[in-house]
């Protein structure tokens, strides 16, 4: 799972391609390998790349299958890449807004491009080096 999660941390969540890769790459990891203290970072992962592709189905069969690593909580002995830590909570507050029909919120939560600790394709801000191809330039 390890060498998974430097893969998948390699991988931009801004190009499509990269983000299906993601998804397959995580998934796999998921089903077919043993647990370590990587997995909670993976299904995160994957999960965020679900919701930027815009497969709200995905987003959830990946909730409901691994519930327990979307507890909100960062532990001491798990690996959890720094940047992506905002993930924690994001995204049991996305699938919370698709439960709750919040459709609007959901939207705004995934495409929020305001350079704060978002997860958008705008996230890494007026400093980022990838520049948002939905706005055409960094950040807002």
């Amino acid at each position: 799972m390890w060498m998974v999660a430097n893969y998948i941390g390699c991988l931009s969540s801004v190009w499509p391609g990269d983000l299906k890769e993601i998804v397959a790459s995580s998934g796999d990891a998921l089903r077919d390998l043993p647990h370590d203290h990587c997995a909670r970072y993976i299904a995160h992962v994957k999960a965020e790349a679900c919701a930027l592709l815009g497969d709200r189905r995905a987003l959830r069969e990946t909730w409901d299958q691994y519930r327990s690593y979307f507890d909100c909580k960062e532990s001491s002995n798990e690996w959890f890449e720094v940047r992506r830590r905002p993930l924690l909570t994001d995204i049991p507050m996305l699938v919370r807004f698709l439960e709750q029909a919040q459709v609007g919120r959901y939207r705004r939560r995934v495409w929020d491009c305001d350079g704060g600790t978002s997860r958008g394709p705008c996230a890494g801000g007026a400093d980022s080096v990838i520049p948002c191809p939905f706005h055409g330039g960094h950040g807002a």
